[in-house]
């Protein structure tokens, strides 16, 4: 029996970790309630390098009006592949001189983020993390079973 519990640790723990990331996307969601389009000025790609290897990104320069007053501010912005109306993917950046929305916090202007990365990026790993959750879910129910003599 002290087994089953202890497979039940990874199906709790991955259930926490989708539940903080809802939680999070949630607060955001609550703070940033205003809306704003930009213009892409321009794009440009940058390097990392680490132990395991060289990594490119792209960022692009938007070019947005809050409250009167004009803020540029570089985004990783990524284009969403759809097929029949669904997110699948990513493309990395937008054209130049595409619109953009962007949403923010009216208390601090700060605080903005694109809603094309927000549509994507969260919703993925929430989607990620739940499939190990079912997964580590499932296996400790079968364990148990398994443990009261319910062989199938």
């Amino acid at each position: 029996m002290k087994d089953v519990f202890i497979s039940a640790i990874h199906a709790f723990i991955f259930w926490v970790i989708v539940l903080l990331i809802y939680l999070r996307m949630k607060t955001v969601e609550k703070k940033t309630t205003e809306r704003v389009v930009g213009i892409v000025l321009s794009k440009s790609t940058y390097k990392i390098e680490s132990s395991d290897g060289t990594n490119y990104g792209r960022v692009s320069l938007v070019e947005y009006t809050i409250n009167n007053k004009q803020y540029k501010r570089e985004f990783q912005i990524n284009q969403l592949i759809y097929f029949h109306k669904i997110p699948i993917g990513q493309r990395k950046g937008l054209p130049v001189h595409s619109k953009v929305e962007l949403r923010y916090n009216p208390t601090n202007v700060n605080q903005i983020f694109s809603t094309v990365d927000n549509q994507f990026g969260k919703r993925f790993m929430i989607f990620f993390f739940s499939i190990f959750a079912v997964f580590f879910t499932l296996f400790s129910i079968l364990f148990l079973l398994k443990e009261m003599g319910l062989n199938f």
